[in-house]
């Protein structure tokens, strides 16, 4: 499947979805965020998929949201609505989903990254996973809610030990939680 900002390269069990915005460092507007929505619905309907793989094409993996767009007021609540349903259906569908970050993976880029560090924290399976969920529903509740993730990474490892996640609630009050990866 080829779309304007992505596409998806598929090898039996396995499906690769390339960010296609190399020239912007593949960040997200309006129609990037629409047409991962409907990558992913295609392959959430294919029930022989094991893996899917995000990767960037060109030099880097995601530099978050399109500024120059966002500056311009092309980038509508639409956007956000349809990132926030695009990772939720990255979170929720059955094939592991991973993030093969290279380079730049900042803004809504981590957001892409860690949807896919720890399936049973984004699932809800496990009690921290649950309170991971709250602040999901409660981000996308509130359209335009100031949202952050970091991971913690110690001893050198690649793979981070703890994933930090907040937002700024509308009553001002900041919400932060980490979370055993």
């Amino acid at each position: 499947m080829q779309l304007e900002t992505m596409y998806v390269e598929r090898d039996g069990r396995v499906a690769t979805i390339v960010l296609n915005r190399p020239q912007v460092l593949n960040c997200a507007n309006e129609q990037w965020a629409r047409d991962l929505n409907t990558i992913v619905d295609d392959l959430a309907a294919d029930n022989r998929l094991r893996l899917v793989v995000l990767r960037g094409g060109g030099r880097a993996f995601c530099s978050g949201i399109d500024v120059t767009a966002l500056a311009a007021g092309e980038t509508t609540m639409a956007f956000f609505r349809n990132w926030e349903a695009a990772l939720r259906k990255l979170e929720t569908m059955e094939p592991i989903v991973l993030a093969a970050v290279h380079s730049h993976c900042i803004g809504g880029g981590l957001d892409v990254n860690l949807f896919s560090q720890e399936r049973r924290l984004n699932r809800g399976w496990s009690p921290q996973g649950k309170t991971y969920r709250q602040m999901e529903t409660y981000c996308y509740e509130q359209p335009g809610t100031f949202c952050f993730s970091r991971p913690i990474y110690v001893d050198g490892s690649s793979v981070p030990r703890w994933l930090e996640f907040g937002l700024l609630k509308t009553d001002q009050t900041l919400w932060v939680e980490t979370f055993e990866n």
